[in-house]
């Protein structure tokens, strides 16, 4: 059987030209009244057919990005579409300049699709190969065998209804299932819902501001000599999570471990945008890890606002009581 060759779409475009040439002009010769509107049509097709070339053209490349790989990914899996979400993660292992953080999370799920599927050779396999190629992974991968796929993006909802999440007394917030509490002094309760990775989110508003700081909030447990590991990762899992985040991206000297109340913890900064407007974002998070409760503190302003969020949110954080 002979080679069925493709070509690319804009290898057609004299030839669709030339037909449209020939099917206006030809007519238009025959018939004079209709000269002005054939001539229209093909300058309007003339001026519309690059464009509508480039839109086709970005449509094919839809899938060439690591985002959208991953995505697809993780969406066919949710339909239990098991090979094509494998598939998609083999491709997005091999797409050239494929971030290591996306393919350790691509490796990772491949393996965890082979113990869906029962196949314990292959699983074996595939996470012997996880360990060997993406050593320099490693806090990512522990975070990822420690919490599930569904665990991580989907969320699995605690059994108390969100009316009994929390209450606030003395001028501070409590969180019933953690025991975590925090001053609302210049600051008011928002909200709190049962949110993703199986926790809660709570929301607190700045007094006389729009400033808004989210705290994500889980009872645990976690070996101290743990922790230090499950935070770094933390961070790269972060990643994962802001992959609908346009060029999302870490500072990178901005990650350091702390301690906070005599808690271990980590802080970063990260950049994100252009968004709609053209504005630039700036994330503000801090994660403080005990043995028995995970907290994320973040925000989000525009960039320019940053060096405003960074002294209010650091003072918030100052007050935490993380048991």
């Amino acid at each position: 059987m002979a080679d069925i060759i493709a070509f690319p779409f804009n290898s057609y475009v004299p030839a669709i030209y030339f037909l449209i040439v020939a099917a206006f002009i030809l007519p238009g010769m025959l018939f004079p009244r209709m000269r002005r509107s054939l001539a229209c049509i093909l300058i309007a097709g003339i001026v519309l057919f690059p464009a509508l070339s480039k839109l086709i053209s970005a449509q094919e490349n839809t899938l060439s990005t690591p985002v959208a790989l991953i995505s697809a990914g993780m969406n066919a899996e949710d339909t239990a579409n098991l090979d094509e979400a494998a598939r998609l993660y083999r491709q997005a292992i091999n797409t050239p300049a494929m971030p290591r953080v996306f393919a350790a999370f691509a490796q990772f799920s491949i393996s965890q699709i082979s113990l869906r599927k029962g196949d314990m050779a292959t699983a074996t396999l595939e996470l012997d190969k996880l360990a060997k190629d993406y050593e320099d992974c490693s806090d990512l991968v522990r975070t990822l065998v420690s919490e599930s796929h569904t665990d991580i993006f989907n969320g699995i909802h605690p059994q108390y209804s969100s009316n009994d999440i929390s209450y606030v007394q003395n001028g501070r917030y409590h969180h019933i299932s953690t025991g975590f509490e925090v001053s609302l002094q210049n600051w008011y309760f928002g909200t709190n819902f049962h949110s993703s990775g199986g926790g809660d989110t709570v929301y607190l508003r700045q007094l006389n501001s729009d400033t808004q700081i989210a705290i994500w909030l889980k009872p645990d447990h976690l070996s101290a000599d743990e922790i230090p590991n499950r935070l770094r990762g933390a961070i790269l899992q972060k990643l994962l999570q802001r992959l609908t985040f346009e060029n999302y991206r870490v500072r990178p000297e901005s990650a350091r471990m702390l301690t906070i109340g005599g808690k271990q913890a980590l802080s970063a900064v990260s950049d994100y945008g252009p968004g709609p407007q053209g504005i630039h974002m700036a994330e503000y998070l801090t994660w403080i890890y005990t043995e028995k409760t995970r907290v994320l503190f973040f925000a989000r302003v525009p960039e320019p606002r940053f060096q405003n969020l960074k002294p209010v949110f650091d003072q918030i954080i100052a007050t935490a009581s993380v048991p």
